[in-house]
């Protein structure tokens, strides 16, 4: 199943399913940012943020290759990291933005279907600021998305959460795109 929002008001562009080779072929318009969310039953989803601000031709396409993650496979031992791309914050706080619903109502979609997964969801800085408000800022920003969760109506045992800090980079922070790639929020599939 493929679902593409529009951040800006949570509209539905998109809500179908790929072809018999797994393949979906569409048109967007320039200028927004949008959600991307591909799920199948017994797999973890697969979350992207897209901001189309050039333009994009039938010669010169956005190509999104996706590869799910069994349930199963992942809920035997601690999963990977998964990014959750489609959540923000202001800048400098914890105060998750209108248009992070999107990836958050995913998560917990994920959640309803999967009763048996438990998740720790965590939170990531640049390294710009000292890193004792480094390691605030993620841990409230982990928090954050765990209340949501709990607001919506996950059961609190299920989940947990912890800041990271700018310890675990995973991009340069010398460019603004390396330090957004690091500021990032991300759950694990805990082992059962």
């Amino acid at each position: 199943d493929v679902v593409l929002s529009a951040l800006a008001n949570d509209e539905k562009i998109i809500k179908t399913g790929t072809d018999n080779a797994g393949i979906l072929i569409t048109g967007l318009k320039c200028n927004n940012e949008y959600a991307l969310h591909v799920s199948c039953g017994g797999y973890i989803f697969y979350t992207r943020y897209i901001d189309l601000q050039e333009i994009r031709t039938y010669y010169a396409p956005l190509e999104i290759s996706v590869e799910l993650m069994p349930v199963e496979n992942s809920a035997a031992e601690i999963s990977q990291p998964i990014v959750l791309e489609n959540i923000f914050f202001k800048s400098g706080s914890a105060n998750l933005l209108e248009k992070s619903k999107v990836e958050i109502k995913q998560l917990f979609s994920l959640l309803i279907k999967e009763k048996q997964l438990k998740i720790k969801i965590t939170g990531h800085t640049d390294n710009e600021g000292n890193l004792e408000s480094n390691q605030k800022l993620s841990e409230a920003r982990a928090k954050a998305v765990h209340d949501e969760l709990i607001r919506l109506g996950i059961e609190p045992h299920r989940l947990q959460f912890e800041g990271k800090g700018e310890s675990q980079p995973i991009s340069d922070n010398n460019s603004a795109e390396g330090r957004q790639k690091n500021r990032r929020t991300e759950f694990t599939i805990l082992k059962l």
